[in-house]
């Protein structure tokens, strides 16, 4: 009977190795496709196609909304923007998020709403002093009956808002505040499914933000709110796949992208270039 050849077996462990590394390259790559092609979350997507953005904290993977006393909180962390705007920024965001019922038949403000539930907002961010000035522009620091609103008469809030103007000894940086508190005071007509700080509702807070600030205060509260704007998401997504890939390469020793391969392909390398040097 015939010798039987010897069997290689380090031959046969390396190819083993070898095509279990093909097999896990196979599976990292379906996996680095499958992670490319998957949409973004219906919230984000919505979002990409109105706005070109979406926001990411406090709102974690395509969450649709959160309570406006959170998003109050975050805003309260923005950098290098002032106090006031601060603070008049989390009244906006307060308006998205409204603890009381909207009125059908309320069209403008009456001296009982501004009473009962403006004045203690005043006193508390402008002091006493503060808020006695911003009801005497109101008209209401007198006699009711020479008042504006008068016999329960409504008046309407962009009025409300230009009488502010002629309030004295409140700082200009505090208006705003002053503002915020009056348009709070006639919350908008709200389906259930839209209660709380929506991602689409902070899209309108930065907006109004920069409008009244301008483009730096609403960068920052965009910031603060994780903002991703249109473009970046596919970018995200593709740097750690990238990194999969790479690593995947090393261990198979085909070397990285704009890397040099390593081992026995250096060394041919490097005898090429004596031969030519010499």
């Amino acid at each position: 009977m015939p010798n039987s050849p010897k069997r290689d077996y380090s031959q046969e462990r390396k190819f083993g190795r070898i095509g279990g590394s093909l097999r896990a390259a196979g599976s990292v790559l379906r996996a680095v496709g499958k992670t490319l092609a998957q949409s973004g979350s219906p919230v984000r997507e919505q979002m990409i196609k109105k706005h070109g953005k979406y926001y990411t904290m406090p709102y974690g993977k395509g969450g649709t909304t959160i309570a406006g006393e959170k998003g109050m909180r975050w805003a309260q962390s923005m950098k290098y923007t002032d106090p006031y705007k601060k603070k008049a920024i989390q009244y906006m965001i307060g308006r998205r998020d409204p603890q009381k019922k909207w009125s059908p038949g309320r069209r403008g403000l009456t001296e009982e709403m501004i009473r009962k539930e403006a004045y203690p907002l005043f006193v508390q961010e402008f002091g006493e002093k503060g808020a006695q000035e911003l009801m005497k522009a109101l008209t209401l620091d007198g006699d009711s009956a020479h008042s504006k609103y008068a016999g329960g008469k409504e008046v309407m809030l962009d009025k409300a808002l230009k009488d502010l103007e002629r309030a004295k000894n409140v700082r200009r940086e505090q208006r705003p505040i002053a503002e915020q508190i009056l348009m709070g005071l006639l919350p908008p007509f709200e389906h259930p499914s839209q209660k709380g700080l929506t991602q689409e509702k902070l899209a309108e807070v930065a907006g109004e933000a920069e409008k009244k600030f301008g483009k730096e205060t609403a960068f920052q509260l965009e910031k603060t709110f994780g903002v991703v704007r249109e473009g970046e998401q596919a970018k995200k997504q593709q740097m750690p796949a990238q990194r999969r890939i790479v690593g995947l390469r090393e261990g198979l020793g085909l070397g990285g992208w704009g890397r040099r391969a390593s081992g026995g392909d250096a060394e041919s390398s490097a005898a090429t270039n004596i031969k030519k040097a010499s």
